[in-house]
């Protein structure tokens, strides 16, 4: 169960590098990793192993995201520019 919630974790983090400026990862990440943590607390585990199950979480989201961060960068670049984004020079040669 851990490693598809790994999976998942990972994935959100890759998706919202596209969107999601890294303030507002960095608060949702927190809110996530003590979420984990806490449910990992609430199942008897110790107390220790919460915060490390918590810890590891984030260090997953934050990785995912700056990996996503550069996979979109990348793609964005990739891209080719269309027609309507092209560059076109307004002046006007007048005819003979």
């Amino acid at each position: 169960m851990a490693i598809l919630s790994g999976v998942i974790v990972a994935a959100v983090s890759i998706a919202a590098a596209a969107r999601i400026r890294i303030a507002a990862f960095a608060v949702f990440a927190l809110f996530v990793a003590l979420g984990f943590g806490i449910l990992t607390l609430m199942k008897g585990s110790p107390i220790l192993d919460a915060i490390v199950s918590g810890i590891a979480f984030l260090f997953l989201m934050e990785i995912s995201y700056i990996g996503g961060v550069f996979f979109w960068g990348l793609l964005r670049r990739a891209r080719r520019p269309s027609a309507r984004e092209a560059i076109v020079d307004s002046s006007h040669t007048p005819g003979k």
